[in-house]
């Protein structure tokens, strides 16, 4: 409850925005690892799918260092606000 209790403090901040692009960021990986492991354990044509694994596994990590960056820049935004206030 703590932790649900800090995150209604912050209401529409900035750092507020930061975690829910994290959020999504970590929704979008599960969902992702889960169609992966669908195509592995219970689809029976997995070899036409085993040809779109390096292409799918590609997207996710340039996926997550874009985000990773962007979450970078804008940590470091907010750092210098308050660094110049």
């Amino acid at each position: 409850m703590k932790i649900i209790d800090k995150l209604n403090k912050l209401g529409n901040t900035k750092w507020a925005k930061l975690i829910d692009r994290a959020i999504i960021i970590a929704i979008n990986v599960l969902v992702v690892s889960i169609a992966l492991i669908y195509i592995f354990l219970w689809n029976k044509d997995a070899t036409v799918a085993l040809g779109y694994v390096p292409l799918i596994l590609s997207l996710i990590i340039v996926y997550m260092w874009v985000n990773f960056i962007i979450l970078h820049v804008e940590i470091n935004k907010i750092k210098g606000d308050k660094e110049s206030k």
